[in-house]
């Protein structure tokens, strides 16, 4: 996910949206009918992250449990391939969410976020549930600032690596609610936390920065480090440069690759085969209003390999995740602003590239008011399946999948 979304997507609607299209993948998940489902639990409900498994999709987020509520709390639901749901719960955090998640090899399930302390800022939380999503233990600590934990990876020694932001809140940069601006109201910084197998912190950094820097999302390297995807907010001069750390097994910064041309914001960060990385985001050139969809390659030490800059000239458009298919095609799914006038201000774009970044198709799939993407992920070998927040503007919000053809109309 995809932290450009941080603020706006509190409020909203989880849409699961699965979509057929050609992808050579896990054998074991079988295709199912095209399917249409809603996912509701209280006032809203809102996605985080998604995982495959094995028989189906894993999905993290917050639920606002009932109407006049103002605590959110961490949800987690697992639906079957057929759209089904297997199981839903709601924990009892207290003002927090479920940021990220990830499968561990007994079947359980970890997911990290943040929860409201008793100070009244943020600290990091930790839920641990068996195979049908029933509590095993929860865990959460801080310190005297703000952390915001929302992601989460497996490591090669059997532990994780959470990501995410400390928030120095005497630091006041801006109102969060201030046009043009996407970030927190203190002056931020990544934060990586490293835990062992037994889920004990092992180490954990701040990588300090000068600027208001938001991380994004963090992938294991093939040499034990880490990469870390973030973005510099420059407020209020309305532009942003994408940063990618790169940094050793300890958590220590070795180098950090910055893109200065234009306003770039990278939101998803996945691997490839050849020990490279994907970025997914958004670039838009000096003086221009409407903004690209961008997809970069990059090397394990942040030397850029290529980049796609696309997308429909007239309109802004983002590439918010993406993921790698078995037949090493990339697969992009995005928002495109179409106008504030008409009901359906956003299409979904879902975006195809052969491995040397070339475009091969592009399709709108669905059209909302406002929507946040969660995750991208190969079902079968025709499927796709994405996790969308969607955010009307009046009445009540709603849930909604989907799963269409792969052919571009």
């Amino acid at each position: 996910m995809r932290r450009s979304q941080q603020f706006s997507r509190m409020f909203g609607v989880l849409a699961v949206v699965a979509l057929l299209f050609p992808i050579v993948s896990c054998p074991a998940l079988a295709s199912s009918d095209p399917w249409v489902r809603s996912y509701e639990a209280g006032s809203f409900t809102v996605a985080n992250d998604m995982i495959v498994v094995d028989n189906g999709l894993v999905i993290a987020g917050l639920s606002r449990t009932a109407i006049g509520d103002r605590l959110t709390r961490a949800r987690l639901l697992k639906i079957d391939l057929s759209g089904d749901v297997v199981w839903d719960h709601v924990y009892s955090n207290r003002g927090g969410s479920a940021e990220g998640i990830i499968e561990r090899s007994d079947g359980s399930y970890l997911a990290c976020g943040f929860v409201a302390s008793e100070a009244g800022d943020q600290d990091i939380y930790l839920l641990c549930v068996d195979a049908n999503g029933q509590e095993l233990w929860s865990r959460e600590w801080g310190a005297s600032l703000g952390e915001y934990v929302h992601g989460i990876q497996p490591t090669a020694d059997g532990g994780s690596i959470l990501v995410g932001n400390i928030v120095d809140p005497e630091d006041m940069i801006v109102d969060p609610g201030t046009p043009g601006y996407d970030g927190y109201a203190g002056r931020s910084n990544p934060l990586i936390v490293k835990l062992d197998a037994d889920d004990q912190v092992a180490w954990s950094r701040q990588l300090v920065h000068p600027g208001n820097v938001l991380a994004a999302a963090i992938r294991p390297k093939l040499d034990g480090g880490y990469v870390v995807l973030a973005r510099e907010l420059m407020f209020p001069i309305g532009r942003s440069e994408m940063l990618l750390y790169q940094l050793d097994a300890e958590g220590e910064q070795l180098n950090l690759t910055r893109w200065m041309d234009g306003s770039t914001r990278g939101y998803d960060l996945q691997a490839t085969p050849d020990g490279c990385f994907l970025i997914a985001g958004a670039w838009t050139a000096v003086g221009e209003a409407k903004g690209d969809a961008s997809l970069w390659k990059v090397t394990a030490d942040g030397r850029e390999q290529w980049v796609c800059h696309f997308g429909d000239p007239e309109h802004l458009e983002t590439a918010n995740v993406v993921a790698v298919g078995n037949d090493g095609n990339i697969y992009t799914a995005g928002w495109r602003m179409v106008g504030y006038d008409s009901p359906e201000d956003e299409d979904a774009v879902v975006s195809a590239f052969d491995a040397d970044g070339v475009l091969m198709w592009q399709k709108s799939v669905a059209s909302y008011q406002h929507m946040m993407f969660a995750g991208i992920a190969q079902l079968s070998d025709q499927d796709l399946a994405l996790a969308i927040s969607v955010f009307p503007r009046w009445g009540n919000r709603y849930i909604e999948g989907i799963r269409t053809t792969s052919r571009a109309e």
